[in-house]
């Protein structure tokens, strides 16, 4: 429970200084995209007000997702965390596609107003900047929490960094006399945009339709098993994610002649070498023997 409670006051720091930055950088870049006539770093303003938005559902899925198991939810709540994050894809692609379609509409309907002035730029350059510091700090926070939602906020961050970066070569490319450039700088950063949408929810939703651990972990589930006195062999070895954990379900062969307090005292040292070798990835395993 104590470590339930510093992984919410975490993760929810992380979250709540991620709303205040975005919220800075959207005033910044409409006043900046303002005076300095830039639609396009007008737009990204638009989009950091979605990412305030989408920060706030990012905390209510940290905030249900460190609760307390309870009589409705026996396994806890980390799957919360996981629907988090998918809407958050779904938010990312919706904003990708709007981006893209803008900018393909002014390409191709030759849309190109009067160019940016320097302050358009710089205040385009700084939000990258900030976007970048804010993915690599999300980034770590998220791998220490193994946290699905920080995880994909982090990956929102990038998106906006490359929307940023499209934003800055659209502003140049209209200071230097080439008015498209803002219009496919911004199709491309769409696409990776809605790329990132789609790998964010890849990932999750694979951890609420039971997909296993992966090979590799259960390789050394395997090894770390047959290390264990009087383990005769595996019959079975199952894992399914469920959020950021995972649930183990194993079958082991033991003497047939031996007793069954012995027998007993095997299953639970494989148990707790298990929860405790892989902690804190495992939640729990469930042991089950077989006579050899």
């Amino acid at each position: 429970m104590e470590n339930d409670n510093i992984y919410e006051k975490q993760a929810l720091k992380a979250t709540l200084s991620a709303i205040g930055l975005n919220s800075l950088l959207c005033v910044m870049k409409l006043i900046a995209g303002l005076l300095g006539k830039s639609a396009a770093l007008t737009s990204d303003a638009i989009q950091s007000a979605g990412d305030v938005l989408r920060g706030v559902i990012v905390a209510v899925g940290v905030k249900m997702g460190s609760k307390a198991a309870d009589k409705q939810h026996p396994y806890g709540h980390e799957i919360f965390e996981c629907v988090t994050a998918i809407i958050l894809a779904f938010l990312i692609a919706a904003t990708g596609c709007v981006l893209g379609y803008q900018s393909l509409t002014a390409l191709i309907g030759g849309k190109n107003g009067e160019a940016p002035s320097v302050i358009a730029l710089a205040a385009a350059a700084l939000s990258v900047l900030i976007k970048a510091l804010m993915f690599v700090s999300a980034s770590k926070k998220a791998k220490i929490l193994r946290s699905p939602a920080l995880k994909a906020e982090s990956q929102d961050h990038l998106s906006d960094v490359f929307a940023s970066s499209g934003v800055c070569v659209g502003i140049v490319g209209a200071m230097l006399g080439f008015p498209a450039a803002d219009s496919i700088a911004g199709f491309v950063m769409s696409l990776l945009i809605i790329r990132t949408a789609l790998e964010i929810f890849k990932e999750n939703a694979g951890m609420i339709t039971d997909e296993s651990a992966g090979q590799a972990l259960e390789e050394e589930m395997e090894q770390s098993i047959l290390e264990t006195g009087g383990v005769i062999r595996i019959d079975l070895l199952r894992t399914r994610r469920f959020g950021n954990r995972v649930y183990v379900e194993l079958e082991i062969a033991v003497n047939k002649d031996m007793k069954m307090e012995e027998a007993h005292t095997i299953a639970q040292d494989v148990h707790d070498r298990i929860e405790a070798n892989f902690a804190p990835v495992v939640k729990h395993c469930m042991v089950h023997l077989n006579p050899a």
